[in-house]
């Protein structure tokens, strides 16, 4: 398969994840007023951290928001066939997930490596969620009809910010690193954000004479030689002497 072919499969797969969990989140938060996304986010964000890149966070973010808009029309979700409101806002929550990781994984290099990405992958599933309740109550407030902003606030702070926040932190870690241990992918930005260290040996390399040792060795070799002429000359004035 051709980088091409398996883009193309991999934007397939993804795409009906992420319309199934939709669907799924839409069944069960029918009866409440405005819809919340705990297995859609946690789709979208295992697509967009599992093999960290910028086109698969921006592609997961941007088929989010089409899948809400398109099951907006199936469940009777006005606000939401609006794609000012489903599609624009979610289309920056992938490259936010993706910054924040990479960023965590800069402050988290001295951990435990394990330790490090799973507070990294928590800390970027989390600030995603926490920019899908944002962008999604600011674009309602502005592109929206008969919306208050307390109103908005109210209900998207405690029926979906909250839970969505809690749920995405403790989901996404676990299940990024189940995926990549059953699929052998390594965190390749952790890799490049770990600090390289070099060890300079603190003996010279046998066969290898540096410029100090050289000095040294010349030194030590003349005041060898002064001793012994010193010794020579004291022996030859004593047979003098006798």
């Amino acid at each position: 398969m051709n980088s091409r072919s398996k883009t193309i499969t991999t934007l397939a797969v993804l795409a009906a994840l992420i319309f199934v969990a939709m669907t799924l989140d839409r069944t069960i938060t029918a009866f409440l007023a405005v819809s919340a996304a705990f297995l859609t986010l946690t789709v979208t964000f295992t697509f967009a951290l599992m093999k960290p890149s910028l086109w698969s966070a921006a592609a997961s973010g941007l088929i989010f928001g089409i899948s809400s808009c398109i099951t907006a029309i199936f469940f009777g979700k006005e606000t939401f066939i609006n794609p000012l409101i489903s599609i624009l806002p979610r289309a920056f929550i992938g490259l936010v997930a993706l910054g924040v990781y990479r960023l965590m994984g800069l402050a988290t290099r001295k951990m435990p490596a394990r330790a490090g990405e799973a507070l990294s992958l928590g800390a970027a599933a989390a600030m995603g969620a926490l920019s899908n309740t944002v962008l999604t109550l600011s674009a309602m407030y502005l592109f929206g009809s008969g919306n208050t902003l307390q109103q908005l606030f109210t209900v998207m702070v405690f029926v979906n910010a909250l839970p969505e926040f809690i749920v995405s932190a403790f989901a996404v870690p676990i299940v990024v690193m189940s995926v990549r241990k059953g699929l052998h992918i390594r965190p390749t930005d952790r890799v490049k954000a770990a600090a390289v260290t070099v060890t300079v040996p603190a003996t010279v390399p046998k066969g290898a004479v540096s410029h100090e040792g050289v000095t040294e060795n010349v030194t030590a070799g003349a005041e060898e030689s002064a001793a012994m002429d010193k010794n020579l000359a004291a022996s030859g004035k004593d047979e003098r002497e006798q």
